[in-house]
């Protein structure tokens, strides 16, 4: 049976390695090509399986040629896919630029994302902690949400691509996940010169239980109606691509929390998994094991 149920997406990444990002009109030579298997959900989901907890995939994948490549890329990371089913068409995709100094651009393509479903709502008794994104239908996600939350399970949710929740939804959220532009959406907060401890406070008023806004090189801030507390970033030099940097965090965040980790240990081991995960290639691939994790953080003391 697996602790945490991961609803949400699975893509093919089909990533361009660029020296920068061209301009409108204008062709660039690319200096590599690479296929990674892919997708918010599918990337949660083999963070939170290769950092220690069990996890089951319910998502969707197209016949297309990539679909079984997708699917297996889960298996091997031992995450289910019990609930994973292949329909006619193609397979979400994400085409990503990556530039020199390891930031991505990213476009999606939804493909069979669109069509993400469960068999039965039997896999919201089986999990502790329900994970979604917003890289499917919404009606899929908030239906899964108002389901796990039925059940007892703990929810997080990372609204990216960033959208604004129904206020009915939010007193239902455990942990809600954004970085700042997306915190400001879910907030409904146009203003530049919000602090971060504002816009935490804000959407702490609408009702969810705990706030994690992740500020890239500034680290990570958690809040809940008792605390904040402030985890600085790692200092990393060597940056080659910032994909599934947040999956990696968010994966390992839960990951740690099923072991009963506090939320200091949660977070410093998430904050030093994302730093394994940008100094590599892709999305999945640059998922490091909780091995790896454990060792860079006995190299690395928490400052």
């Amino acid at each position: 049976m697996a602790n945490i149920i991961v609803v949400g997406s699975i893509n093919s990444d089909l990533v361009v390695t660029v020296e920068r990002y061209p301009k409108a009109g204008e062709t660039l030579r690319g200096t590599d090509f690479s296929w990674y298997p892919g997708g918010k959900g599918a990337n949660q989901a083999v963070a939170a399986a290769r950092l220690g907890a069990t996890v089951e995939m319910v998502g969707a994948v197209g016949n297309d040629p990539y679909g079984e490549a997708l699917i297996n890329s889960l298996r091997v990371n031992l995450v289910g896919v019990n609930y994973v089913k292949v329909v006619q068409g193609t397979s979400g995709t994400a085409m990503i630029t990556v530039e020199e100094n390891g930031e991505n651009r990213i476009i999606l393509a939804t493909g069979a994302n669109q069509y993400v479903t469960w068999k039965s709502k039997d896999v919201f008794q089986s999990g502790e902690w329900l994970i979604v994104q917003n890289e499917i239908p919404w009606g899929i996600t908030e239906s899964a949400i108002k389901l796990a939350a039925a059940e007892g399970m703990k929810v997080l949710l990372n609204p990216a691509p960033a959208r604004k929740i129904p206020s009915a939804l939010l007193p239902l959220i455990d942990v809600l996940v954004v970085n700042e532009h997306e915190a400001k959406i879910v907030a409904e907060v146009d203003s530049d010169n919000v602090t971060d401890e504002d816009l935490v406070v804000h959407l702490l008023s609408k009702g969810v239980s705990n706030v994690l806004l992740t500020l890239g090189t500034r680290g990570c801030m958690y809040a809940s109606k008792e605390e904040i507390i402030h985890i600085p970033a790692y200092l990393v030099t060597n940056v080659v691509d910032t994909t599934a940097a947040g999956d990696t965090f968010i994966g390992a965040f839960v990951a740690a929390r099923m072991e009963a980790k506090t939320i200091n240990e949660a977070l410093h081991f998430a904050t030093a998994a994302s730093a394994i995960a940008i100094t590599r290639k892709g999305a999945q691939s640059s998922i490091p094991t909780k091995e790896e994790v454990e060792k860079f953080i006995k190299r690395n003391p928490i400052r």
